[in-house]
């Protein structure tokens, strides 16, 4: 038996299409499941707007799959079901939008089990203790595999590399988080100014900023960067990287801004399927 799946976005301005995740639908013949965010923090963040309409529309869908839903619902049935969502996907194309379908050969549950951790990975809880640099490191790694599955699921094990060795001209450096096929696309080195010991982070700083140099000198057109888990506190050392950053032609993230980073390194990187490419371009004419 066949299933499919789409994934629920959140696109606060289309002509941008800059896009987060809200939400994953999967259905087969027997009907629909779904999973939806439950933490709005960096949706809102993502937005700067009311997102109270977004929430409404999953509370709504929720109720719908839930056999809950008032009868206006959907304006035509008080249930969703997949007639309406195939529906809803062709035509939808304001601020929530639906991915084209893909298929699996699992039922819609084993298929939300696993998908949901890519396109719906959770936000990182608070933490007493500091984060270190290999937290950001699997947080990029999130970041850039759900950004790359949104395009074209296969290309997740063909280009998304850990711990890469990369020759620079002066020596060799294993970059943390990288895009290759071949030949290097982008690379993430990471920071946690969250570390309170500053003559260690000093010392990283300094290892990072020398390998984003060297390995400059060689990959010129790689899209090189630097995630940093952001200080809790004023950072002198944390200002400092942003401009010696900059300098090194090395763009410095944050979680803030590490998706829309991560979505445009996929654009990138992965060519979209013909029948996407000739959505969008249905999109853009449109």
């Amino acid at each position: 038996m066949i299933s499919r799946y789409s994934v629920v976005q959140y696109v606060p301005n289309p002509l941008a299409d800059e896009r987060i995740n809200i939400g994953v639908i999967a259905w087969d013949e027997r009907g629909l499941s779904a999973k939806f965010l439950s933490n709005w923090k960096r949706v809102q963040s993502f937005g700067r707007e009311d997102i109270g309409y977004v929430r409404e529309f999953v509370a709504k869908a929720t109720a719908a799959l839930n056999r809950d839903a008032s009868p206006d619902m959907f304006k035509t049935a008080p249930l969703l079901d997949v007639p309406q969502l195939e529906k809803m996907i062709g035509t939808w194309h304001h601020s929530i939008q639906f991915t084209s379908p893909r298929t699996s050969v699992k039922t819609p549950e084993a298929l939300l089990g696993d998908i949901r951790p890519m396109f719906l990975p959770e936000p990182t809880a608070d933490h007493h203790m500091p984060r270190s640099r290999r937290t950001a490191a699997r947080i990029a790694v999130k970041r850039l595999q759900s950004a790359i599955a949104q395009r074209d699921p296969k290309y997740v094990s063909k280009i998304l590399k850990t711990n890469l060795s990369l020759k620079g001209a002066c020596s060799s450096h294993e970059i943390p988080v990288a895009l290759a096929s071949g030949d290097l696309i982008a690379g993430i080195e990471t920071l946690s100014f969250e570390i309170k010991e500053q003559k260690t982070l000093e010392l990283e700083f300094n290892s990072v900023c020398w390998t984003c140099a060297d390995v400059r000198k060689v990959h010129h057109d790689a899209n090189l960067a630097v995630f940093a888990l952001e200080p809790k506190r004023k950072s002198e050392l944390f200002k400092k990287a942003g401009k010696v950053l900059r300098k090194l032609d090395v763009t410095l993230i944050t979680e803030g801004s590490l998706e829309v980073w991560a979505n445009k390194q996929a654009a990138l990187a992965v060519p979209l399927p013909k029948g996407l490419m000739h959505e969008a371009a249905h999109r853009r004419a449109s």
